[in-house]
């Protein structure tokens, strides 16, 4: 079975570089790049995993974490920042996502694999 992933980054290159290296590995990955986008395709389809950055616009990745949470509860969730915030780490963790900091690299899927493998909330 196919897992969804949903990939959220305002930044164009990451964005393609991470969903090339998730479609690289089989995933069936959607893309947005606000949070209006990532909401409406919430809306549509609910992914298996929400992977998005910290940083979108006037809203957070942790907003989105929680409105996908809301929605379905299942959601495993990953949140990406550009530097280590012990804060923002915490707040993941409260909402029952991972944090992780760029640069992702090769370790996107061990990280993807983890929280799919995390058991819900």
């Amino acid at each position: 079975m196919t897992r969804m992933i949903l990939v959220v980054d305002a930044d164009p290159a990451t964005l393609d570089e991470t969903v090339n290296s998730l479609r690289a590995s089989g995933s069936d990955v959607t893309t947005a790049c606000t949070f209006d986008d990532a909401r409406r395709a919430l809306d549509i389809q609910r992914p298996w995993l929400l992977i998005t950055a910290v940083r979108l616009g006037r809203f957070n990745g942790l907003h989105l974490v929680a409105r996908a949470r809301g929605l379905d509860r299942d959601v495993a969730a990953i949140v990406v920042g550009d530097e280590s915030d012990l804060p923002l780490r915490a707040d993941a963790a409260e909402l029952g996502a991972s944090f992780a900091v760029r640069p992702l690299g090769e370790s996107l899927l061990t990280l993807v694999d983890l929280a799919l493998d995390r058991p819900p909330l």
